[in-house]
């Protein structure tokens, strides 16, 4: 506790969520360095994952707790919870246990939570005041249809604008039936299961924090406690980046594309895009992230790193390629920057069904001729400024938001006027 705070309320904030999942943990990273700028005593960490690394780094305490695999989730999603009831609850339930222990054990004012379902009913039954961070699109607010699932049965059966049409009819009944582990798991915890009637149960909290802006994740009557905060995007590990040599020196009278996939994205693309643009008129940049891709012999004009400062590097491309990630569309944006990307699950897909609707970039299915399909949207966009000026619209309008700091004045905000009342 710091010396002099004896007259204020206590600040000691959990931060909790799926450590499998760069975008969801870097939200948490940042929103925690705001949180400590502007007056939070203590925050910590709870997750598992190889991303709890990026706490870690900031010099945040991470507490371990249980967390279904990050290829179990990806399943879980890919197949919109229509799997046994049993597979999911054995994940659900020690993740759930583990959540109630930490609670008791930290003892924190609050907690914020980013897509740790598990976390909302554990707050309820320990008493602790919980923030949902989310996007809009995962609330029973957003009037948006739901796309077509990359890779799913009813895609593959029935084709992408049937498979669109019926998802979006099931889109209630698909979101109680993918709750039903969490209402067993809250039965075992002396919770009333109604509590988790549908998915969307499990994004409610005290206060909710959306990470959008609302001209492209759209809500319509939004409860009081509902709040735009805008993108919440990682940035601050790439304080005093240098740009690697190729980077620094390269000719910019060239269009330059950046590649990037995420952690959860397909490395194919890289592939495809490494053959289908080398040695041409144009530059290609691509983040790996560690995905298996053997970047020997690459031609002289595309350049690969680990890792980069993805805001940095949108600021000079021409077109992001990508995989709908959260944080790479919000950087995109911010950057004003058109868009093409290939999804591998339903989330990516939701954020570039937007794209498209909003005209700043192309959604590419995955499967057949990916690489000609791909290649024609790159050059379509490169060629038509109409796709710049879309992005650089929603660009303006995504500005109007203070991102993570507004996240914590919010955060902050409830704890203050919780210890009044």
């Amino acid at each position: 506790m710091l010396a002099g705070r004896m007259t204020t309320p206590s600040r000691r904030i959990l931060l909790a969520g799926d450590g499998n999942f760069l975008a969801h943990i870097s939200r948490l990273v940042e929103i925690g360095r705001a949180l400590e700028a502007q007056g939070a005593d203590e925050v910590v960490l709870a997750a598992s994952g190889p991303y709890t690394r990026l706490a870690t780094q900031a010099g945040f305490r991470v507490v371990p707790v249980s967390t279904a695999p990050g290829d179990f989730t990806l399943e879980v999603v890919r197949q919109m919870g229509l799997m046994p009831t049993k597979a999911i609850h054995d994940v659900i339930a020690p993740a759930m246990r583990d959540d109630v222990k930490v609670l008791e054990a930290e003892r924190p004012d609050l907690v914020v939570c980013d897509m740790r379902w598990t976390m909302r009913s554990a707050a309820e039954r320990v008493g602790v005041p919980l923030v949902s961070i989310t996007n809009a699109f995962w609330t029973r607010y957003c009037p948006l249809p739901l796309p077509a699932p990359p890779g799913h049965a009813l895609t593959k059966v029935a084709g992408h604008r049937i498979a669109r049409q019926v998802a979006t009819w099931m889109k209630p009944g698909l979101t109680r039936w993918a709750a039903r582990p969490f209402r067993q798991a809250r039965a075992e915890h002396g919770l009333d299961p109604a509590g988790a009637l549908d998915l969307y149960h499990l994004v409610e909290g005290d206060l909710v924090l959306l990470a959008d802006f609302p001209e492209f994740g759209h809500t319509t009557q939004l409860p009081d406690h509902y709040h735009y905060v805008g993108p919440i995007l990682w940035s601050s590990s790439w304080e005093g980046w240098e740009p690697t040599p190729w980077l620094r020196d390269r000719d910019r009278s060239r269009p330059l594309v950046y590649v990037t996939m995420g952690s959860t994205g397909d490395p194919h693309v890289f592939r495809e895009i490494a053959e289908r643009f080398g040695h041409g008129p144009v530059d290609v940049v691509m983040t790996t992230a560690g995905m298996d891709f053997d970047a020997t012999g690459l031609p002289p004009n595309v350049h690969t790193l680990d890792y980069g400062p993805g805001h940095l590097l949108m600021e000079e491309a021409a077109v992001v390629v990508n995989h709908g990630g959260n944080g790479t569309i919000n950087q995109a944006i911010l950057a004003g920057r058109p868009v093409v990307g290939v999804p591998t699950h339903l989330d990516q897909s939701i954020n570039l069904a937007q794209v498209e609707a909003l005209g700043f970039g192309h959604l590419i299915d995955p499967g057949r001729r990916l690489g000609a399909r791909l290649t024609d949207a790159v050059h379509a966009v490169l060629a038509d400024p109409s796709y710049r000026m879309a992005a650089e619209r929603l660009q303006a309008a995504a500005q109007r938001y203070g991102g993570a700091d507004e996240a914590a004045r919010r955060i902050l905000g409830l704890l203050e006027s919780r210890s009044v009342a």
